[in-house]
């Protein structure tokens, strides 16, 4: 018996973990891709009154199937933890339960558990956090020219991910010099759009987007003038994340192509291009 319970275990391990696997997804992996789509879909088909009235019953169903599918899957990954080393006895479980994916699916098959006793529950308000986890089986699984170029995007935005915080931060700057400027400038002609600085943070939010719904705009010559400065700014913050993205997409796409099928990429890595200062000279 026990051998037999090592083996189904085993075998529902590799069928729910891609990663896991020496290549591809499982059966399980596809049935719950296409269950995680299809709870969303239902949700999203739920938000009209014309559907969800008619068809109220079959929505109903729908929950039904997906609330019970989704427990499955959870309840047996849970069970076929244990078959990783780190995941082993009651230490191991509860640190598998403490994993941020786990938490997430936890979340997502709450509603279905608790709707019959909360009443302003349906039984898949946050099926969609699902599609967290649907993402992690892909980025985990080995697809071939797939998974690399996941991979290589991957690679790339954490290798830049200091100058990516570095033009986060300078937006997060420029958006709040903004707001405080036209608030001084306009807040007495507009109180309604800025007379305050949370109020004028929305135009410096859709105006250093170059988004510009033309809802909230300076009426002054020299708030307009502010206006068309901080404009030219946006074009340039919405610049500075997407050259630094295209830069590191190329060198990742590169060091992909050109490093051995042994050697993976690690995150921390830089990739170096020909002509770059050699390693041993860096630091002079």
């Amino acid at each position: 018996m026990s051998s037999l319970y090592a083996r189904a275990r085993a075998l529902v391990f590799h069928q729910v973990n891609a990663e896991a696997r020496a290549t591809g997804l499982s059966a399980v992996n596809h049935l719950f891709m296409l269950t995680v789509l299809f709870a969303v879909a239902v949700q999203i088909c739920e938000t009209e009154p014309l559907l969800a009235v008619p068809y109220h019953r079959w929505f109903r169903v729908a929950d039904l199937v997906v609330g019970v599918l989704f427990c499955a899957d959870l309840l047996l990954r849970i069970w076929a933890a244990g078959e990783a080393e780190r995941f082993r006895g009651l230490r191991g479980r509860i640190r598998f339960l403490l994993q941020p994916r786990v938490i997430i699916d936890a979340m997502a098959v709450l509603p279905f558990v608790a709707s019959p006793w909360i009443g302003f529950l349906d039984a898949n308000d946050l099926a969609f956090l699902r599609l967290v986890t649907a993402v992690e089986i892909l980025l985990n699984s080995r697809l071939g020219r797939l998974s690399a170029a996941l991979g290589a995007m991957r690679y790339a935005v954490m290798s830049r991910r200091e100058e990516l915080l570095i033009g986060l931060v300078l937006a997060l700057a420029v958006m709040v010099a903004a707001a405080v400027g036209l608030y001084l400038v306009e807040g007495s002609v507009q109180p309604e759009a800025f007379g305050s600085i949370p109020r004028a943070l929305w135009w410096s939010l859709e105006t250093l987007t170059t988004v510009g719904y033309g809802d909230v705009f300076p009426h002054t010559v020299l708030g307009k003038l502010l206006a068309g400065l901080f404009a030219l700014a946006g074009i340039g913050i919405v610049a500075i994340p997407t050259g630094i993205l295209a830069a590191a997409f190329g060198d990742a796409f590169r060091a992909e192509k050109s490093a051995p099928p042994s050697v993976s990429m690690k995150p921390g890595m830089r990739t170096r291009v020909a002509g770059s200062v050699p390693a041993d000279k860096e630091k002079l």
